[in-house]
């Protein structure tokens, strides 16, 4: 996105006079957008304590990817039973939404992060797909695997399990 600006596109290492200002000018700047762009309350999300800029811990917060690992834990519990399985793995094909932070994809430390999710997601899809197909829900798995196919076109599962849904529903 061209309209982001990084901190060091904004300022060079001679131009700041005062860096603990900058750095609180920029504190500010990003609740004012925090509230902006999300539409939160009027809280402090980002607070400064002992010396560091933090994120707020009173203010409850819901990350998908907590979200996407607790199920992923919760799927692979030995005493479930095949709904329970097919819930879990619905709820994950439903939070997973794409690459990892794709807007810094080109990070070295996103990509590990964005295998592994990447990786729990294509799970969920062929094991999900595999126990609607036990019960004859053709249709359910043509969505979810046309949508990990679009994700990533080169994991085969997802192809295999969709000519398998078609050769049934014929």
């Amino acid at each position: 996105n061209e309209n982001i600006r990084y901190f060091n596109d904004t300022y060079n290492d001679d131009d700041i006079e005062d860096p603990a200002n900058a750095l609180k000018n920029l504190a500010y700047r990003l609740r004012t957008k925090l509230k902006q762009a999300l539409g939160l309350h009027d809280y402090e999300y980002i607070v400064y304590k002992h010396g560091a800029y933090v994120w707020n811990k009173s203010i409850p917060c819901i990350i998908d990817v907590d979200l996407l690992e607790e199920e992923y834990k919760a799927s692979k519990q030995n005493d479930i039973s095949k709904d329970e399985q097919l819930s879990h793995y619905r709820k994950i094909i439903d939070i997973y939404k794409g690459s990892f932070m794709p807007q810094s994809s080109f990070k070295e430390w996103i990509v590990p992060y964005t295998v592994y999710y990447q990786r729990i997601y294509m799970e969920a899809v062929a094991k999900y797909c595999e126990l609607l197909l036990e019960k004859t829900e053709y249709h359910a798995v043509e969505e979810a695997c046309r949508k990990a196919i679009a994700i990533d076109p080169f994991v085969e599962i997802n192809h295999s399990l969709l000519i398998k849904a078609f050769i049934e529903n014929d």
